[in-house]
């Protein structure tokens, strides 16, 4: 395997591990032993557990603080988009599993719902296929990132160049998205990830594309099933940085 020690990937404490709490997280099995779940969750045990199975599942814990990752809404605006029907279906077992939830735990426990993301529906014609231009390929080793900002790792000297070659067909293939297409230094020195660690910087990509508007990145021939998606996220807007957060108290 080509993944990173989660150790040496994300070494910082997490919050599972600083609060002095026994914790637990329920999330889908596949994502059991995955690098991103010891990353993100050491710390607290993982328990297995889909959507349905949850209310029962946290009744029957001991944990002082209990986390729970429903991966289906999201699945379902990728797929299919935002405000389909299978979307919906999504978000109204959401709310039943909350309306069991409230019935069951105890008079002293509160709930916390969010989301990680938002989300916005995408057209066919909004997507710009970096395997159909042969100029976006030029001076380009390795695209990365996601369809709304791409990391372009570049040859040897090619930084200023794939630049101004991305921001001239990107701005000619929508006028109006106005994307941003950025160095690595800028954008470390724009304050967009916050303070940035030197042996992280490496991990950011020598030209950073911030794609704006009704325009996105795809690859359809290294990234064949997420180039024919429907809903994507990861930008600047607001749609996709908005997130709820509703807080229930204890009764």
């Amino acid at each position: 395997s080509h993944d990173p020690d989660p150790a040496l990937w994300q070494p910082l404490p997490t919050r599972f591990e600083v609060t002095g709490l026994s914790t637990e997280v329920f999330g889908p099995g596949a994502f059991a032993g995955s690098g991103l779940t010891v990353s993100a969750y050491r710390g607290a045990t993982y328990t297995p557990s889909t959507l349905e199975e949850l209310p029962t599942a946290m009744q029957a814990s001991r944990a002082q603080l209990m986390y729970a990752y429903h991966s289906r809404v999201d699945h379902a605006g990728h797929l299919f988009g935002l405000g389909s029907s299978e979307w919906l279906a999504e978000v109204t077992a959401v709310d039943r599993t909350l309306e069991r939830l409230l019935s069951t735990v105890d008079d002293d426990t509160a709930i916390v719902v969010t989301a990680d993301h938002g989300m916005l529906n995408f057209a066919p014609e909004d997507k710009v296929d970096f395997n159909s231009i042969p100029a976006l390929r030029e001076g380009v080793r390795l695209l990365a990132g996601e369809p709304r900002v791409r990391y372009l790792h570049t040859s040897p000297g090619a930084v200023a160049d794939v630049v101004d070659t991305w921001r001239e067909l990107l701005a000619r293939e929508s006028p109006e998205s106005n994307s941003l297409i950025l160095t690595r230094d800028e954008v470390i020195d724009g304050g967009w990830f916050g303070p940035v660690r030197s042996e992280h910087a490496a991990r950011i990509g020598d030209v950073v594309v911030i794609c704006r508007g009704r325009q996105l990145v795809v690859s359809t021939v290294q990234e064949a099933r997420g180039s024919a998606l429907v809903g994507y996220h990861g930008s600047d807007s607001r749609e996709e940085l908005g997130i709820p957060l509703v807080v229930i108290p204890p009764r």
